[in-house]
């Protein structure tokens, strides 16, 4: 028999001896408030295991009522549980709640060890949009992994005859996923991927920062990575990101550590951090031309991001229609072709061989481009390296599809969508819809989702052939 009692206790012991060596690991690194860093992963971590452990309880009970695994499967009642699922939007909101209340609070905190005059009263329109959408990503991203991992296990089970009780009985057994554990890994990379965004934050607002530092912050629970320890000491302009040279030898572009375009296992058990470098000269000016300074920055960032919201509508990261919340649409589509990437339909004539010519050939000479992605930063108020991301994702890389291994198929509306923004001229809103589209579906592949499906869950946030439509 269970002494539960001990087992608790010794469970509650571990953890708080986890907690006290990661505070000690993080105060030691310079991370602002490590004590009410261990409290908020502590709290985000309850919150997002009850959304898990509410998820599995769904997902079994609703197993449990089907006829047979290759019932479930094959036909329509496995479909109709993930779309009744809302872990997504719980996670979403999870998530988007918690960045929103706490990355202000330690901007300041950062701010404050570099310039203990200033403090930060609010946040640049960027790093608003950053909670948002990677709020939804993240929920996105967790809901849908844990999709994957059952259907994997339904398919096993299939294969070795298992019964639906069975099956079910397995699921309690041995738990598809450990909700507490995955609760309390990812509470913790998300709030120390916090500290890197309010950190960020509050060396764009000190004036007295022009550069940034990547700093090393030793091992916590994990042997280091080389390529993290090479890191150590490398600076780049505070507005420009740093070059990480990934473990699988790519070149990834990180405004700083843990950056949610970095792929998991550059960012999860990562405790590196970056500082600002301060200028003396700038920082012995009084306090009123600092903050005047400050509110410049801001005013700057922001005008840079919105740029695009002011001439040709607004973004949908930053619709005040909505009070910023990115409407989530439901719906299939299964029926786009992952080749094309974006989109299917909306073209003047996507069927003809003239566009099929002219997409094609600008396909060929955006690989050719130099300058396109700096041109369309400043028209559009997507960071340069965002754009880098997506021209190399929707242009020039590879990619594991149904047909094999190769580029997307050109398509006349990406094609026109790109010229568009290159020129900044008759920008439309489908456009917009385009980048973010793609740069929402190259980040949850980065996370191991497969490309098609990636495509789906990115389009039920970003629709480009419904924005297509829309236009016509």
């Amino acid at each position: 028999m269970c002494d539960c009692a001990a087992l608790i206790k010794a469970i509650d012991a571990y953890i708080a001896k986890a907690d006290d060596d990661l505070k000690d690991a993080l105060n030691g690194a310079g991370f602002a408030d490590p004590d009410g860093a261990v409290k908020e992963i502590s709290s985000l971590e309850e919150k997002v295991t009850e959304v898990l452990t509410a998820e599995t309880t769904y997902i079994t009970s609703k197993i449990s009522q089907a006829k047979d695994l290759p019932n479930l499967y094959y036909g329509d009642l496995w479909d109709e549980i993930k779309n009744g699922d809302t872990t997504a939007e719980e996670l979403a909101a999870v998530f988007g709640d918690e960045f929103m209340a706490y990355i202000p609070e330690l901007a300041g905190e950062y701010i404050r060890q570099a310039d203990p005059e200033l403090s930060v009263n609010t946040i640049t329109e960027r790093t608003n949009s950053w909670i948002n959408v990677w709020s939804i990503t993240l929920g996105l991203i967790m809901a849908f992994n844990f999709h994957r991992n059952v259907e994997n296990s339904i398919i096993d089970g299939i294969i070795n005859g298992l019964s639906i009780s069975m099956f079910a009985q397995n699921m309690k057994d041995k738990p598809i996923r450990d909700d507490y554990h995955n609760a309390r890994l990812v509470s913790m990379t998300e709030i120390l991927r916090a500290h890197s965004v309010a950190n960020q934050e509050a060396i764009m607002q000190n004036p007295a920062v022009e550069y940034k530092e990547w700093v090393h912050a030793g091992v916590f629970q994990t042997k280091p990575r080389e390529n993290h320890v090479a890191m150590n000491g490398v600076t780049a302009r505070k507005d420009e990101p740093f070059q990480l040279l990934g473990a699988d030898g790519s070149l990834y572009n990180p405004m700083y550590p843990r950056d949610s375009n970095l792929p998991p296992e550059e960012s999860i058990n990562c405790h590196c951090m970056h500082k600002g470098a301060v200028n003396e000269n700038v920082f012995g000016l009084p306090l009123e031309e600092r903050k005047r300074m400050q509110e410049e920055a801001i005013a700057a960032d922001n005008e840079k991001f919105t740029q695009e919201n002011v001439t040709n509508g607004e973004n949908t990261l930053t619709n005040p229609d909505n009070n910023g919340i990115i409407e989530v649409e439901t719906g299939s589509e299964n029926n786009m072709n992952e080749n094309m990437s974006g989109g299917i339909s909306g073209a003047l004539d996507p069927e003809s061989k003239e566009a099929e010519i002219h997409a094609e050939q600008y396909y060929e000479s955006v690989r050719n481009m130099k300058n396109d992605y700096i041109n369309i930063a400043k028209n559009t108020g997507f960071s340069e390296n965002d754009i880098k991301e997506i021209k190399n994702y929707l242009f020039v890389d590879k990619h594991e599809l149904t047909d094999g291994y190769k580029r997307f198929t050109p398509y006349f509306e990406i094609a026109q969508s790109w010229q568009r923004l290159e020129s900044g001229i008759n920008i439309r809103e489908q456009d917009i819809i385009l980048l973010n589209h793609e740069l929402t579906e190259l980040r949850l592949v980065k996370s191991g989702i497969s490309q098609d499906d990636a495509h789906i869950e990115a389009s039920k946030i970003f629709n480009y052939r419904k924005a297509i439509e829309k236009e016509e």
